[in-house]
């Protein structure tokens, strides 16, 4: 441990002499002001009705996501690689704003800042956000996480994995992480972020500002210390599909079917389809859209409310017809043996226009794959097996 505390010192005096820390530390807290600002006007302000993710939430998330779109790592300085989509962001922001009660509890926890009592207010948010897909209080509190390190940035780590946090403990010998991942969920995200806090200060005689931790952590030098080798499921899939556009593919169309991705899981439960099917979830967070398989990655995967068979959902983007045909039927057969357990699967595939060969070749399916073209305003109209 003498070796890893020099190391660990002559890392940060490394930071010191580059500038960084000062960087750093200036550009968080001028971010934790203008989140604050945000919070206060717009997310806490029930006459602000309609929050615009162009305008109001994509300049927010730029400073929470270093994944999220058109982030400046110079001018933004993201919290870290979040790994949560922009449209669970924008879906996380417009629950806390339209809803009091999760408002309420999120308000409680930036009150408390990182004592004791905000363990209770953390579980009480894990409890009230259950009803809503948005990836609030997911397993790894990613996003919690992140909103707290955003807001307190000398309190709260920006290390947000849970997972990660508890291989820096066990690495680092800070605690027994097996009392902690058996307690509550709001105790997991406070000790975990004490115990790493505290573990910097007193074993490795490091009282820096908690932001260096993190980064300190992830130096490319410094992670095989802590993290333990796990494989990517993404790493395994047999046939990554990034289709190319063709020439002749209208590139207006493409782009629109790419933000209709975005709009149907922000808007999920306003739209038609959300009316018929809901969005799957796995330990409190949302996994339809992109839905990782073996195979490649669905667009959207969903339950039917009422039979909770399964729907892959692709969205033509600008391929021809026989692609995004063989690639729904693709993704059944990887459904229902991969996930299914003898629930129904069916497909739908989202279109821009009518599509006369799509047509044909859903006829002989009866009904198994069903077909939505969308008008400009994103309202959906359904065309019953093909006609």
């Amino acid at each position: 441990m003498d070796n890893l505390k020099v190391k660990l010192s002559e890392m940060y005096k490394k930071l010191q002499d580059l500038g960084e820390c000062e960087f750093q530390e200036t550009r968080r807290d001028r971010n934790a002001e203008i989140f604050k600002d945000f919070w206060q006007q717009k997310i806490c302000n029930d006459d602000y009705k309609e929050l615009s993710m162009e305008n109001d939430l994509d300049p927010i998330i730029r400073l929470i996501d270093a994944l999220a779109k058109g982030v400046n790592r110079e001018r933004d300085c993201p919290i870290g690689r979040i790994y949560i989509f922009q449209t669970l962001w924008y879906r996380i922001f417009k629950d806390l704003h339209t809803q009091p009660n999760l408002r309420k509890a999120m308000n409680k926890i930036f009150e408390q800042k990182d004592n004791p009592e905000v363990v209770n207010s953390i579980n009480s948010i894990q409890k009230i956000n259950e009803k809503n897909k948005n990836g609030l209080t997911g397993k790894q509190a990613n996003a919690l996480n992140a909103l707290m390190s955003l807001r307190y940035p000398r309190l709260w780590l920006s290390m947000v994995s849970l997972d990660h946090r508890y291989q820096v403990i066990k690495a680092f010998e800070f605690g027994n992480i097996d009392q902690i991942m058996n307690k509550s969920y709001g105790e997991q995200v406070f000790l975990s972020n004490r115990l790493i806090i505290d573990g910097f200060r007193t074993k490795f005689d490091l009282d820096i500002h908690v932001r260096f931790i993190s980064l300190i952590l992830y130096k490319r030098e410094m992670k095989p210390l802590w993290q333990e080798d796990k494989p990517d499921i993404k790493e395994v899939a047999l046939d990554e599909e990034a289709p190319e556009i063709d020439f002749h593919v209208d590139q207006n169309a493409f782009a629109m079917e790419k933000h209709l991705e975005d709009f149907l899981i922000a808007n999920w439960e306003k739209t038609e389809l959300g009316k018929r099917f809901d969005l799957i979830t796995k330990d409190g967070d949302v996994v339809s859209k992109q839905y990782v398989t073996a195979i490649g990655n669905i667009d959207i995967l969903v339950q039917d409310k009422k039979t909770g068979g399964f729907v892959v959902i692709e969205l033509k983007k600008g391929r021809p017809s026989d692609d995004v045909m063989g690639q729904v039927l693709r993704y059944m057969g990887w459904v229902k043996e991969h996930v299914a357990d003898k629930k129904d699967v069916h497909g739908l595939i989202i279109a821009l226009e009518d599509d006369p060969r799509l047509k044909y070749a859903l006829k002989p399916l009866d009904g198994k794959v069903g077909f939505y073209r969308y008008k400009v305003q994103f309202e959906l109209v359904e065309t019953k097996n093909g006609n």
